[in-house]
């Protein structure tokens, strides 16, 4: 591949949406040698120009240079597409104006493009288009409303700022959540949708979260293939790890978790300090690189907690089985020995594959009465004894404490509404 020219370059540095350094441009468009060389030369005066800022050597669009990636936002009361920088929703920015949208029909809200500004009188920028990147989505999701006496689209979306007439509302009624198609054709500043599926009340229990989910392009089932791959997940052989099976290992979570990945054990150590053990599930003993459990918990990136619900990165029988540290059940986990000196400091560490069987599954607030109360296990009274040595360390590393209320939302059915409450442990 050549040298990318400058207005190629911008685009990749913008679409990127954060740092990213010279190496790494240079591979992406597989560059060698000389031209690698050219590439820095031409990072340069991008740099001169504003264009790109540099970042502890790594590069980020910055300002809005002549040259840029915007995504089309609404319409002008004249047609006229407005835009705003990609990737800056949420961040005041000065409007743009597409006056040369170029041959073809007029892109979509969302459509991403690649344009060169020019000021205009009034503090804005005119643009002409030079590239289309990316199509515009082609579904909306928002709140179906009543506006004299016909229906409307309101977007949940707020950088969808114009509504949607609905030609097809499929049963939709005011105040639906519905995910709707925008149908081709109109250029005016309303254009229409047709209602492809209703999603409850929009101030019915998980609305929020199922807007949310939505918006974000957050799956909640998992495809077959993923499914059938947990479904066939078995515990690894034990063979040539550590056998810590006989170790009092406990998990201490929140009361409403359902996942157990991490147990604690500590005990004194010789010297007057401690030898904590810290282990954590091995999930990467059952999900293989490349496998489609692999490629799923890539796309999802982490589990999303929300208020009434959560969506687990992996499918419930790795999630809340094979990869959970369920009491009383052998699981494959990494573990690490902390040696812990009388006053916090650490003095040494190792890591291990081990195989655990976690002894009990702890809350916070029952943890906190065993260790209150007249009769508390040895190993539980060495868990706070080492706590107490890291705490020490603490305190004299002048580390912030912030003891602020934990807070939990409830939906009250017979009031309709949400309400806060003080969590327990």
């Amino acid at each position: 591949m050549t040298l990318p020219d400058r207005e190629s370059l911008l685009a990749f540095v913008a679409e990127r949406g954060g740092p990213v350094d010279r190496k790494e441009i240079a591979r992406a468009f597989r560059l060698k040698g000389a031209e690698r060389a050219a590439l820095r030369d031409l990072l340069r005066d991008l740099e001169s120009e504003g264009a790109i800022d540099r970042r502890r050597g790594r590069r980020v669009a910055t300002g809005l240079p002549e040259v840029t990636v915007v995504e089309v936002a609404g319409r002008t009361d004249d047609g006229d597409l407005l835009a705003r920088p990609a990737g800056r929703r949420g961040v005041p920015a000065p409007e743009i104006v597409v006056d040369e949208p170029g041959p073809g029909p007029l892109p979509a809200e969302g459509a991403k493009l690649l344009v060169r500004l020019r000021p205009a009188g009034d503090g804005g920028y005119l643009a002409r288009v030079m590239r289309r990147l990316t199509a515009a989505p082609a579904d909306v999701l928002g709140v179906v409303a009543e506006e004299d006496g016909e229906l409307v689209l309101r977007p949940a979306d707020r950088g969808r700022n114009r509504e949607f007439a609905i030609s097809e509302a499929a049963g939709a009624e005011p105040g639906d959540i519905v995910r709707a198609s925008v149908l081709p054709g109109r250029r005016g500043p309303r254009r229409s949708v047709r209602v492809v599926e209703c999603m409850g009340r929009h101030d019915g229990p998980g609305a929020l979260s199922t807007l949310t989910l939505l918006e974000h392009d957050i799956e909640e089932p998992f495809p077959p293939e993923v499914l059938a791959e947990a479904e066939a997940a078995r515990l690894p052989d034990p063979d040539g790890r550590t056998d810590l099976t006989g170790m009092a290992l406990v998990t201490v979570d929140d009361v409403h978790a359902r996942d157990f990945d991490d147990a604690v054990y500590a005990e004194p150590d010789e010297d007057g300090g401690w030898r904590v053990t810290v282990a954590i599930a091995d999930i990467a003993s059952y999900v293989r690189p490349g496998s489609a459990l692999d490629r799923e918990a890539a796309r999802r990136g982490n589990s999303v907690y929300l208020p009434d619900r959560a969506v687990p990165m992996l499918p419930k029988q790795l999630s809340s089985g094979l990869g959970s540290l369920m009491p009383g059940e052998d699981r494959p986990c990494l573990a690490v020995e902390l040696r812990v000196g009388p006053g916090g400091a650490l003095r040494g560490h190792r890591f291990r594959r081990a195989w655990m069987r976690s002894s009990a599954r702890l809350t916070y607030r029952a943890l906190q009465d065993m260790l209150d109360g007249p009769d508390t296990p040895q190993h539980l009274a060495h868990l706070e004894g080492a706590f107490g040595a890291l705490e020490r360390a603490r305190k004299r590393r002048g580390a912030l404490e912030l003891d602020l209320p934990e807070r939990k939302i409830v939906f009250d059915p017979a009031e309709t509404r949400w309400r806060w409450t003080r969590a327990s442990g």
